[in-house]
């Protein structure tokens, strides 16, 4: 990601001295990542701390979910972004076919031509061999909303898909969405 910040000196042709600062540099060969020393968290720690923001389009999206009613096995994409600990759910990808994804390769050519925007996936009442088919490295870090149809309106539990010696789910914060929205 690209961010402006003012370079010194200003160089011929820059109006504003304004210059690209890449926030993601590659990494440094031979260097390990390491934490401040006095920092007490740990990697699950800053993952559990993550929470969910469903917008007014994705609110839309699952609306016309619990209008149309589908039935198990109703799963899809969810495309949006992060920022910070906060997952941003913009749209609802539903996805065609079997009951589990495809394989990493094709979700990884799936992301690629939505720009890097799938945060996660969703699911109907979703089955056992789905839930099983997200905890492994692929999805690791993403999101998985949990959407519940009944007649009084539809419920939504967030997880995240987290690591300690296996992957499981882990239950995340669901913050409240747009006013006439299903949060």
């Amino acid at each position: 990601m690209l961010e402006a910040g003012l370079a010194s000196p200003i160089p011929d042709g820059h109006e504003f001295g304004l210059k690209s600062i890449d926030r993601n540099p590659p990494p440094r060969r031979g260097r390990a990542l390491r934490l401040h020393p006095l920092s007490r968290f740990r990697e699950s720690d800053i993952i559990r701390s993550v929470d969910v923001f469903i917008t007014r389009d994705a609110s839309l999206d699952i609306q016309a979910l619990s209008v149309l009613r589908p039935g198990p096995p109703a799963w899809g994409f969810l495309v949006g972004h992060k920022r910070g600990h906060r997952v941003f759910v913009e749209r609802l990808f539903p996805a065609c076919g079997s009951a589990v994804p495809p394989p990493a390769e094709r979700l990884d050519e799936l992301d690629r031509r939505l720009g890097r925007r799938v945060v996660g996936l969703f699911a109907v009442r979703p089955g056992v061999g789905l839930k099983k088919s997200l905890l492994g490295p692929y999805f690791y870090g993403r999101v998985f909303l949990d959407v519940r149809l009944p007649k009084s309106g539809p419920v939504v539990r967030p997880f995240v898909v987290e690591f300690d010696r296996a992957f499981f789910l882990a239950p995340v914060g669901l913050l409240p969405g747009p006013k006439g929205g299903a949060s």
